[in-house]
């Protein structure tokens, strides 16, 4: 069977929702592109079993009682303490402590949430291979520097020798749009622009063959790295297993592990109209003896500055323990002295009411539940017959005395819609001499929340609650981040392209 060639022979712009099909974050039409949005405190949830998972032997410690306190004691000393306290109890240990049942073997983890995965895998590859890999790693291997031969696959034998310097150009046949694509804008197409992949196939034995040409990588060269990156790719095959969800004729997600979030939502949603949101109870117990912390200096001194003299004017109760100039002595400067500790006073009272009026009434995390963690798909058994496409990226990042830093990376999906990358798989070989780096993942949400009521624009507690932006008036895109993991030496993660 001929590969599949986006724009050459399939439609540039189909967008492949009929059928079976995976995920692309690219856009929000596509199916199961936009999660569900996730209370701030089940972030942390995830964040903290993620970091307690990413111990050495952690499968084992989390049944000694005494290191599992001092995970505790260490989680309550991270910011957001209280949040930290609420949230580590035996609820999440139990989660933890299940036998195995997120480890899909010995060296592979799934970090689950509830509408994308991310799988991390510690196995390392074999000395040889790794071996090859370090030699090579200084070059670099790009898929778009290679022309499209039609009607022509071009094999590992004679690669260089038969095809260089040849090919074509694909011209644009028009912008057709099918009408799976009508509600993604063109741009997410490119008429110019493409990746070509590699294609592999299954041996007698499940383990992958490259059977095309790897873009700028010389195959009777480097057959050692062709060796290498089809081993890699036999790792990263159980993790794309577990971590994409895959739509049956557009059904719900065939997926592994949660499908749900933690966190109930909110039964009772602040009313802005309610006059005690916006006047401070200054005179409260609880505002009178708030202390503020360092954080609350910022807002401190804009409430101080902004408000001015008005603050004068508003009733202190005298019972407080501030010290306030006599009110009978009339000289001018300690009349001047008591307004001064008057504003300051106010101010203080004002941000400390901000920090004790009444929250909303947040629902406590479920109680823990079997989840299948057993994966949903089997990329071998389903593309037995027709193989794979590989995008294949090699790159190095070399620091010197004369240049000691490397910009951070920016936030992106891979690839466009015509590429329809559905996974990918990074494999970090070595980390030598410089500061621990991680991958951040986030994920598209719902601009409009009609599940919940409130004002018009009067969002502002829905984001608070959940830590992203809501409202379709908003300038900024809603976006739920997930949390980091640390791409440390030997380390595989996988997750589908909607992270």
């Amino acid at each position: 069977m001929e590969p599949s060639y986006p724009g050459y022979n399939v439609p540039l712009r189909d967008n492949i929702e009929h059928g079976d099909s995976f995920p692309i974050g690219a856009h929000w039409a596509n199916n199961d592109s936009v999660t569900e949005m996730l209370q701030v405190r089940e972030v942390f949830m995830m964040a903290l079993m993620d970091q307690l998972t990413d111990k050495a032997d952690w499968e084992r410690k989390v049944f000694d009682d005494e290191i599992v306190a001092k995970w505790r004691k260490e989680a309550v000393t991270q910011p957001e303490d209280d949040l930290y306290a609420l949230i580590l109890e035996d609820k999440d240990l139990g989660r933890l402590r299940k036998p195995r049942e997120r480890m899909i073997n010995e060296d592979v983890f799934e970090c689950s949430k509830a509408s994308a995965n991310y799988v991390r895998i510690k196995r390392l590859m074999s000395t040889g291979i790794r071996r090859a890999m370090t030699w090579y790693r200084t070059w670099f291997t790009h898929p778009c520097r290679s022309h499209f031969f039609p009607a022509e696959i071009v094999g590992l034998k004679g690669a260089v020798q038969e095809w260089a310097g040849k090919g074509d150009v694909i011209v644009p046949k028009g912008a057709e749009m099918p009408s799976t694509a009508q509600n993604i804008p063109e741009e997410f197409w490119s008429d110019s622009y493409q990746w070509l992949p590699a294609n592999l196939k299954f041996d007698d034995d499940g383990l992958v063959m490259f059977t095309s040409y790897v873009n700028n990588l010389h195959p009777e060269k480097y057959p050692e790295i062709y060796k290498a990156l089809e081993e890699l790719i036999d790792v990263a095959i159980p993790a794309w297993n577990q971590c994409l969800p895959l739509h049956i004729d557009g059904n719900e997600p065939h997926k592994a592990g949660r499908v749900d979030v933690r966190l109930d939502k909110p039964k009772d949603c602040p009313d802005n109209s309610d006059e005690k949101h916006w006047t401070p109870n200054i005179k409260s117990e609880h505002v009178k003896t708030f202390q503020l912390e360092d954080k609350d200096k910022s807002d401190y001194d804009y409430t101080y500055e902004s408000h001015g003299d008005y603050l004068e004017d508003l009733d202190i109760d005298s019972d407080t323990d501030e010290k306030l100039p006599n009110l009978d002595d009339e000289t001018s400067q300690v009349r001047s002295e008591r307004r001064e500790s008057k504003r300051r006073l106010r101010a203080h009272r004002e941000v400390a009411w901000k920090r004790v009026k009444d929250p909303a009434e947040l629902p406590l995390p479920q109680n823990f539940e079997h989840i299948d963690y057993a994966p949903q798909l089997d990329l071998r058994k389903k593309f037995n017959e027709t193989g794979l496409q590989v995008i294949v990226k090699m790159a190095s990042i070399e620091l010197t005395p004369e240049k000691p830093q490397f910009p951070l990376g920016s936030w992106h999906i891979e690839g466009q819609l015509n590429e329809r990358i559905c996974a990918t798989a990074l494999y970090y070989l070595d980390s030598e001499n410089v500061m621990e780096s991680h991958l951040t993942f986030r994920m598209a949400s719902e601009a409009e929340q009609s599940e919940f009521s409130y004002g018009q624009d009067e969002y502002e507690w829905i984001e608070r609650v959940y830590g992203t932006l809501v409202g379709s008036m908003s300038s900024d895109p809603s976006l739920q981040v997930f949390g980091s993991v640390e791409t440390r030496p030997g380390r595989l993660l996988a997750f589908p392209n909607v992270l």
